[in-house]
Protein backbone atom coordinates (compact mmCIF):
# COMPACT_ATOMS: atom_id res chain seq x y z
CA UNK A 1 0.00 0.00 0.00
CA UNK A 2 1.12 3.53 -0.77
CA UNK A 3 -1.20 4.78 1.99
CA UNK A 4 -4.72 4.05 3.24
CA UNK A 5 -6.29 5.35 0.02
CA UNK A 6 -4.07 3.78 -2.64
CA UNK A 7 -2.16 0.57 -3.17
CA UNK A 8 -0.94 -2.10 -5.57
CA UNK A 9 -0.88 -5.88 -5.65
CA UNK A 10 0.35 -8.38 -8.22
CA UNK A 11 0.57 -12.12 -8.63
CA UNK A 12 -0.04 -15.10 -10.86
CA UNK A 13 -0.21 -14.65 -14.61
CA UNK A 14 1.41 -11.21 -14.59
CA UNK A 15 -1.68 -9.55 -13.14
CA UNK A 16 -1.44 -6.17 -11.40
CA UNK A 17 -4.28 -4.79 -9.25
CA UNK A 18 -4.78 -1.17 -8.19
CA UNK A 19 -6.63 0.11 -5.11
CA UNK A 20 -8.11 3.56 -5.55
CA UNK A 21 -11.38 5.31 -4.61
CA UNK A 22 -12.18 2.48 -2.21
CA UNK A 23 -12.05 -0.30 -4.83
CA UNK A 24 -9.58 -2.93 -6.06
CA UNK A 25 -9.54 -3.35 -9.85
CA UNK A 26 -7.40 -5.26 -12.31
CA UNK A 27 -4.92 -2.83 -13.87
CA UNK A 28 -3.16 -4.87 -16.53
CA UNK A 29 -1.88 -8.31 -17.47
CA UNK A 30 1.55 -8.65 -19.03
CA UNK A 31 1.31 -10.67 -22.21
CA UNK A 32 4.12 -13.02 -21.23
CA UNK A 33 2.12 -14.12 -18.18
CA UNK A 34 5.12 -13.96 -15.84
CA UNK A 35 4.16 -14.61 -12.21
CA UNK A 36 4.90 -11.64 -9.96
CA UNK A 37 6.53 -12.66 -6.67
CA UNK A 38 7.52 -9.35 -5.07
CA UNK A 39 6.34 -5.72 -5.13
CA UNK A 40 7.50 -2.62 -3.30
CA UNK A 41 6.16 0.92 -3.70
CA UNK A 42 8.56 3.78 -2.96
CA UNK A 43 5.77 6.31 -3.42
CA UNK A 44 2.56 6.93 -5.33
CA UNK A 45 4.52 7.47 -8.57
CA UNK A 46 7.40 5.05 -8.03
CA UNK A 47 7.25 1.30 -7.62
CA UNK A 48 9.03 -1.96 -8.43
CA UNK A 49 8.01 -5.57 -8.93
CA UNK A 50 9.87 -8.80 -9.70
CA UNK A 51 9.01 -12.26 -10.85
CA UNK A 52 9.52 -15.42 -12.79
CA UNK A 53 11.97 -15.64 -15.73
CA UNK A 54 14.28 -12.96 -14.34
CA UNK A 55 11.91 -10.03 -14.84
CA UNK A 56 11.94 -6.73 -12.94
CA UNK A 57 9.17 -4.21 -13.58
CA UNK A 58 8.85 -0.51 -12.77
CA UNK A 59 5.98 1.91 -12.22
CA UNK A 60 6.58 5.62 -12.77
CA UNK A 61 3.14 7.07 -12.18
CA UNK A 62 1.43 6.22 -15.45
CA UNK A 63 2.15 2.56 -16.25
CA UNK A 64 3.99 -0.61 -15.23
CA UNK A 65 6.65 -1.69 -17.72
CA UNK A 66 9.50 -4.19 -17.96
CA UNK A 67 12.70 -2.56 -16.70
CA UNK A 68 15.23 -5.43 -16.56
CA UNK A 69 15.47 -9.00 -17.77
CA UNK A 70 18.07 -11.36 -16.26
CA UNK A 71 17.08 -14.31 -18.42
CA UNK A 72 14.49 -17.10 -18.43
CA UNK A 73 16.59 -19.33 -16.16
CA UNK A 74 16.36 -16.83 -13.31
CA UNK A 75 13.51 -16.36 -10.84
CA UNK A 76 13.46 -13.17 -8.77
CA UNK A 77 11.29 -13.73 -5.71
CA UNK A 78 11.68 -10.71 -3.43
CA UNK A 79 12.42 -6.99 -3.62
CA UNK A 80 12.94 -4.23 -1.06
CA UNK A 81 13.69 -0.62 -1.95
CA UNK A 82 15.73 1.47 0.48
CA UNK A 83 14.95 4.66 -1.43
CA UNK A 84 14.10 5.83 -4.93
CA UNK A 85 17.75 5.40 -5.92
CA UNK A 86 18.72 2.15 -4.20
CA UNK A 87 17.24 -1.27 -3.55
CA UNK A 88 17.85 -5.00 -3.39
CA UNK A 89 16.20 -8.09 -4.84
CA UNK A 90 16.86 -11.80 -4.43
CA UNK A 91 15.84 -15.05 -6.03
CA UNK A 92 16.65 -18.52 -7.23
CA UNK A 93 20.08 -20.01 -6.57
CA UNK A 94 20.55 -17.44 -3.80
CA UNK A 95 21.35 -14.64 -6.26
CA UNK A 96 21.15 -11.02 -5.09
CA UNK A 97 20.50 -8.02 -7.34
CA UNK A 98 21.42 -4.44 -6.45
CA UNK A 99 19.74 -1.32 -7.85
CA UNK A 100 22.20 1.58 -7.87
CA UNK A 101 23.19 4.26 -10.39
CA UNK A 102 19.91 3.74 -12.20
CA UNK A 103 20.30 0.05 -13.06
CA UNK A 104 19.94 -3.43 -11.58
CA UNK A 105 23.13 -5.50 -11.26
CA UNK A 106 23.54 -9.21 -10.51
CA UNK A 107 25.99 -9.33 -7.58
CA UNK A 108 26.15 -13.10 -7.28
CA UNK A 109 25.22 -15.59 -4.60
CA UNK A 110 26.71 -16.44 -1.19
CA UNK A 111 24.93 -19.83 -1.35
CA UNK A 112 22.74 -21.93 -3.59
CA UNK A 113 19.39 -21.70 -1.79
CA UNK A 114 16.50 -19.58 -3.09
CA UNK A 115 16.03 -16.20 -1.41
CA UNK A 116 12.39 -15.87 -0.29
CA UNK A 117 12.33 -12.44 1.34
CA UNK A 118 14.54 -9.39 1.98
CA UNK A 119 14.24 -6.60 4.53
CA UNK A 120 16.76 -3.77 4.44
CA UNK A 121 17.29 -1.90 7.70
CA UNK A 122 19.35 0.77 5.92
CA UNK A 123 21.69 1.15 2.94
CA UNK A 124 24.45 -0.49 4.98
CA UNK A 125 22.52 -3.25 6.76
CA UNK A 126 19.94 -5.81 5.72
CA UNK A 127 18.66 -9.36 6.11
CA UNK A 128 17.34 -12.04 3.77
CA UNK A 129 15.87 -15.50 4.31
CA UNK A 130 15.38 -18.54 2.16
CA UNK A 131 15.28 -22.27 1.71
CA UNK A 132 17.07 -24.75 3.99
CA UNK A 133 16.65 -22.45 7.00
CA UNK A 134 19.19 -19.94 5.76
CA UNK A 135 19.57 -16.36 7.00
CA UNK A 136 21.78 -13.92 5.09
CA UNK A 137 23.20 -10.64 6.36
CA UNK A 138 24.35 -7.58 4.42
CA UNK A 139 27.07 -5.54 6.15
CA UNK A 140 27.23 -2.65 3.72
CA UNK A 141 29.69 -4.38 1.41
CA UNK A 142 28.73 -8.05 1.01
CA UNK A 143 25.97 -10.59 1.63
CA UNK A 144 26.99 -13.64 3.66
CA UNK A 145 25.29 -16.55 5.40
CA UNK A 146 24.63 -15.58 9.01
CA UNK A 147 22.59 -18.49 10.38
CA UNK A 148 21.36 -21.95 9.40
CA UNK A 149 18.35 -23.06 11.43
CA UNK A 150 17.71 -26.33 9.70
CA UNK A 151 15.24 -27.80 7.26
CA UNK A 152 12.69 -25.02 6.76
CA UNK A 153 11.55 -22.88 3.86
CA UNK A 154 11.65 -19.46 5.51
CA UNK A 155 9.24 -17.30 3.56
CA UNK A 156 9.11 -13.99 5.42
CA UNK A 157 11.25 -11.62 7.45
CA UNK A 158 10.49 -8.24 9.01
CA UNK A 159 13.06 -6.29 11.01
CA UNK A 160 11.68 -3.92 13.64
CA UNK A 161 15.06 -2.21 13.80
CA UNK A 162 18.72 -3.21 13.60
CA UNK A 163 18.54 -5.06 16.92
CA UNK A 164 15.27 -7.00 16.64
CA UNK A 165 13.27 -8.83 13.99
CA UNK A 166 11.03 -11.79 13.19
CA UNK A 167 10.94 -14.45 10.48
CA UNK A 168 8.66 -17.40 9.70
CA UNK A 169 8.16 -20.12 7.14
CA UNK A 170 6.43 -23.29 6.05
CA UNK A 171 7.34 -25.47 9.04
CA UNK A 172 5.05 -23.87 11.65
CA UNK A 173 7.95 -22.05 13.29
CA UNK A 174 8.65 -18.43 14.11
CA UNK A 175 12.20 -17.14 14.49
CA UNK A 176 13.21 -14.17 16.63
CA UNK A 177 16.31 -12.00 16.31
CA UNK A 178 17.60 -10.36 19.48
CA UNK A 179 20.93 -10.05 21.30
CA UNK A 180 22.69 -10.51 17.97
CA UNK A 181 21.36 -13.95 17.04
CA UNK A 182 18.40 -15.77 15.48
CA UNK A 183 16.58 -18.48 17.47
CA UNK A 184 13.40 -20.51 17.11
CA UNK A 185 10.43 -19.05 18.96
CA UNK A 186 7.94 -21.86 19.44
CA UNK A 187 5.97 -24.09 17.10
CA UNK A 188 2.47 -22.97 16.10
CA UNK A 189 1.12 -26.24 14.71
CA UNK A 190 0.11 -27.24 11.19
CA UNK A 191 0.47 -23.80 9.59
CA UNK A 192 2.71 -22.38 6.88
CA UNK A 193 3.48 -18.66 7.13
CA UNK A 194 4.02 -16.71 3.90
CA UNK A 195 4.04 -13.09 5.09
CA UNK A 196 4.86 -11.10 8.19
CA UNK A 197 4.46 -7.45 9.20
CA UNK A 198 5.59 -6.14 12.60
CA UNK A 199 4.27 -2.84 13.93
CA UNK A 200 6.79 -2.71 16.77
CA UNK A 201 8.40 -5.04 19.30
CA UNK A 202 5.08 -5.76 21.01
CA UNK A 203 2.61 -6.08 18.11
CA UNK A 204 2.61 -7.73 14.70
CA UNK A 205 0.79 -9.88 12.17
CA UNK A 206 1.54 -12.98 10.13
CA UNK A 207 -0.50 -14.90 7.58
CA UNK A 208 -0.39 -18.02 5.45
CA UNK A 209 -2.27 -21.30 5.20
CA UNK A 210 -3.79 -23.76 7.67
CA UNK A 211 -5.56 -27.11 7.11
CA UNK A 212 -8.86 -25.15 7.16
CA UNK A 213 -7.93 -22.28 4.81
CA UNK A 214 -6.07 -19.00 4.90
CA UNK A 215 -4.92 -17.96 8.36
CA UNK A 216 -4.07 -14.71 10.12
CA UNK A 217 -1.97 -14.73 13.28
CA UNK A 218 -1.42 -11.90 15.74
CA UNK A 219 1.59 -11.20 17.96
CA UNK A 220 0.51 -9.60 21.21
CA UNK A 221 1.63 -9.80 24.82
CA UNK A 222 4.72 -11.73 23.75
CA UNK A 223 2.80 -14.56 22.06
CA UNK A 224 1.78 -15.55 18.53
CA UNK A 225 -1.82 -16.79 18.38
CA UNK A 226 -4.45 -17.59 15.77
CA UNK A 227 -6.57 -14.55 14.92
CA UNK A 228 -8.81 -15.71 12.06
CA UNK A 229 -9.33 -18.48 9.50
CA UNK A 230 -10.68 -17.16 6.19
CA UNK A 231 -12.10 -18.69 3.04
CA UNK A 232 -8.99 -18.62 0.87
CA UNK A 233 -6.48 -21.15 -0.40
CA UNK A 234 -3.79 -19.13 1.40
CA UNK A 235 -2.76 -15.60 2.32
CA UNK A 236 0.25 -14.65 0.23
CA UNK A 237 1.07 -11.09 1.28
CA UNK A 238 -0.05 -8.32 3.61
CA UNK A 239 0.61 -4.69 4.45
CA UNK A 240 -0.39 -3.44 7.88
CA UNK A 241 -1.04 0.30 7.88
CA UNK A 242 -1.38 0.80 11.63
CA UNK A 243 -2.37 -0.93 14.84
CA UNK A 244 -5.90 -1.65 13.64
CA UNK A 245 -5.89 -1.47 9.84
CA UNK A 246 -4.32 -3.29 6.91
CA UNK A 247 -4.77 -5.26 3.70
CA UNK A 248 -3.91 -8.81 2.62
CA UNK A 249 -4.20 -10.75 -0.62
CA UNK A 250 -5.04 -14.43 -1.05
CA UNK A 251 -3.72 -17.09 -3.35
CA UNK A 252 -6.66 -16.76 -5.76
CA UNK A 253 -6.67 -12.94 -5.87
CA UNK A 254 -8.95 -12.47 -2.87
CA UNK A 255 -8.51 -9.24 -0.92
CA UNK A 256 -8.97 -9.03 2.85
CA UNK A 257 -9.12 -5.89 4.94
CA UNK A 258 -8.24 -5.63 8.62
CA UNK A 259 -10.50 -3.28 10.54
CA UNK A 260 -10.13 -3.58 14.30
CA UNK A 261 -11.59 -1.59 17.14
CA UNK A 262 -8.95 0.34 19.04
CA UNK A 263 -7.61 -1.46 22.10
Amino acid sequence: MVDSSEGWAAGAGGRFFHYSSGTWSEYRIFEDGVHIYGLDMVGADDGWACGYRGKIYRYTGTAWFEFADFGPQKSITSIDMISATEGWAGGGDGTFYHFVDGRWVDVGSPGGDTIRDIDMVSSTEGWAVGDSGKFYYYDGANWSESADLGDDYIEAIDMIDASEGWAAGRSSRFYHYENGEWSQHGDIGSYAIFCLDMLDSSRGWAAGVSPSGGIFMEFKDGTWSEYAIVDATSIQDMDILGANAGWAVGGSNEFFRLIQDSD
